[in-house]
C-alpha cells in the first residue's frame, strides 16, 4: 500500500474530485435552463462522485500520510465536499434540483480558490512549512561541513 502514501497521488485524486465538482456545477446550471431529467441526474452523480473523491483523498492524506487538516487548502476541500454531501441529502429528501445551480456555484468558487492557493504554492500545510524551514536552517553535516 505504499503507492497510497504518496502526496502526488492524494493531490491527483483531490484534483480529479475538483474537476468532477466543476463539471457538476456546469450541469446544474444547464439543468436550470433546460429542465432535463437526465442532465439533473448526471449533475447529481458527478457531484456525489466529486465529493466522495475529495473526502477519500483527504482521508488517505490524513491516515496514510499523516497530514493534519490545518492548511487552508485542505479546509476548503473539506468545506466543498461537505457542502455537496449536505446538498445532495437535501436534494434527495425534498426531491428537487432547483437549488443545485446556486449551491454548486458556491462550491465552484471554493474549488477555484483551492486552485489559486495551489498556484501560489500555499497549499503546503503549516507543519510541513515548519519542517522545511528547520531543515533549511540546520547545520550542514558530512562533506558539506568540511567546505565551511
Amino acid at each position: 500500500m505504499e503507492f497510497l502514501e504518496t502526496p502526488a497521488l492524494v493531490h491527483g485524486v483531490l484534483g480529479f474530485g475538483n474537476l468532477l465538482l466543476i463539471a457538476s456545477a456546469v450541469l446544474y446550471v444547464s439543468h436550470l435552463w433546460f429542465r432535463s431529467k437526465a442532465v439533473g441526474q448526471w449533475a447529481s452523480l458527478l457531484a456525489g462522485l466529486g465529493a466522495v473523491a475529495s473526502l477519500l483523498a483527504l482521508a488517505v492524506g490524513r491516515i496514510g500520510i499523516g497530514w493534519e487538516l490545518n492548511a487552508l487548502y485542505e479546509m476548503i476541500a473539506l468545506f466543498g465536499a461537505l457542502t455537496v454531501l449536505i446538498y445532495l441529502t437535501m436534494e434527495r429528501v425534498y426531491r428537487t434540483r432547483a437549488a443545485g445551480a446556486f449551491v454548486m456555484l458556491v462550491v465552484m468558487g471554493a474549488v477555484l480558490f483551492q486552485i489559486r492557493l495551489a498556484g501560489n504554492e500555499t497549499a503546503i500545510s503549516g507543519g510541513q512549512v515548519l519542517m522545511l524551514r528547520a531543515a533549511a536552517q540546520a547545520e550542514p553535516a558530512g562533506a558539506i561541513s568540511l567546505l565551511k
